[in-house]
């Protein structure tokens, strides 16, 4: 009786052992209390949508239409009606912010909030920036610019009078993969624990842009009790999903088709389709690891 007593006690207390959340210090900044999550970091990006939801922004993976498709029009973006709305680090939504400057209610909040952030395929992300951002000289980057210069010809500094190739933006981007959040790898801004290596911030939601991003947004927002408009029309996004298996799988294919054509067409003779896909991928080969993007060689 007693030897049964004793086993069934042994099995309760690894039992509430196991329900136990582990937590560890955020040890960014100064940040120093715990959360309910087992994260090592706690990215600087993060912001505190309606006092509920965490969302770290990934720029080239749905941000703007998210800002002016659903943040605008439901009143979360305090800098909304500003020259520059984005929030950045003096942003008042400022998760880092809000846990330094805030009432124990506040920091309550930052520490219990779900999470959620928007991943987009590596190699199609940066083909992304290179045609909205580079070609088009909103941003030139150069050897004594690394993060690029705003409203100026390109590369002015470098006497050249177009915009760099896809070939040597790759190469830049390889010199300096964080200087600008149009190209720094998620992993590195979002900070997303990767199942391989200690730490990393665990978010409660991680959304795919090729499956569909207001779908999932409008989903992750009732759930936890966040307004999202009627009829939100998609900025920058080409290609939205359809609720048609046909529709979903016809989409994809398009993607990928535009994606091979735009690196055959960016190679050279010096260097291949297959080199600048290999390079593209080393870059970012913790967001290809994370989250299990692939180069669509075959249709």
């Amino acid at each position: 009786m007693t030897a049964t007593f004793d086993r069934c006690l042994l099995l309760i207390l690894i039992a509430w052992r196991h329900s136990t959340p582990i937590t560890k210090p955020i040890t960014r900044g100064a940040l120093q209390p715990v959360r309910p999550l087992n994260a090592s970091t706690f990215p600087e990006a993060m912001m505190l949508l309606d006092g509920k939801l965490l969302w770290c922004p990934n720029a080239k993976a749905g941000t703007s239409s998210i800002y002016e498709c659903v943040l605008n029009p439901t009143g979360m973006n305090p800098n909304m009606d500003k020259k520059h709305p984005r929030c950045f680090d003096s942003c008042p939504i400022s998760a880092r912010n809000i846990f330094k400057e805030g009432d124990r209610r506040a920091r309550r909040a930052i520490a219990t909030a779900p999470s959620f952030t928007v991943v987009r395929n590596p190699w199609d992300r940066l083909r992304s920036c290179y045609v909205s951002k580079i070609v088009t000289n909103k941003i030139a980057p150069a050897a004594e610019t690394p993060a690029g210069t705003k409203g100026t010809k390109p590369c002015t500094k470098c006497n050249r009078t177009s915009a760099m190739t896809f070939v040597e933006f790759v190469g830049h981007v390889e010199k300096h993969p964080r200087k600008n959040i149009h190209w720094e790898p998620h992993s590195s801004r979002c900070h997303p624990a990767d199942g391989s290596r200690g730490g990393g911030f665990r978010y409660s939601h991680v959304v795919k842009l090729e499956d569909g991003l207001f779908e999932q947004i409008e989903e992750i927002f009732g759930l936890h009790g966040l307004p999202f408009p009627r009829d939100p029309m998609a900025r920058n996004v080409k290609i939205k999903s359809n609720t048609s298996n046909t529709g979903v799988e016809n989409a994809h294919a398009a993607r990928e088709l535009a994606l091979r054509e735009f690196y055959f067409g960016a190679a050279t003779p010096e260097v291949s389709a297959a080199a600048l896909v290999e390079r593209v991928g080393k870059i970012y080969e913790r967001d290809v690891r994370s989250h299990g993007y692939t180069f669509p060689w075959r249709a």
